[in-house]
């Protein structure tokens, strides 16, 4: 513990939510959350091209998150493909013990902000 107050969680627009640690006086991205809530499947692969766009942006070592509210196969192919830490299904995670496991990945696992 000890490094809470050089990591800040910052809302942007590409990426959604990204986490930076403070480095000396410079400020490292080291994790993002990319939420894309359509649930339409038509327009699945249209909101994959836009996650994919917004992780280009991040640097290599940065570990990356998504959030969806619909999951094809065509979809779970891509993301293996890309550099996609970990993905979520929207609705598993508004539930209260799939959140727990979100909230645990991303503060503990990644993070090191809880035990």
């Amino acid at each position: 513990m000890g490094d809470e107050k050089n990591i800040r969680m910052v809302f942007s627009s590409e990426p959604d939510i990204l986490f930076e640690k403070k480095t000396g006086d410079t400020w490292h991205i080291v994790a993002t959350i990319e939420i894309k809530s359509g649930t339409d499947p038509a327009g699945a692969l249209e909101r994959l091209g836009a996650l994919q766009k917004s992780f280009a942006n991040t640097p290599a070592r940065s570990k990356n998150f998504a959030v969806l509210g619909v999951i094809t196969p065509k979809m779970v192919k891509r993301l293996n493909e890309m550099h996609v830490e970990k993905y979520f299904s929207l609705w598993e995670v508004m539930a209260e013990d799939k959140w727990n496991g979100f909230v645990k990945e991303i503060f503990h696992h990644t993070l090191r902000l809880i035990r």
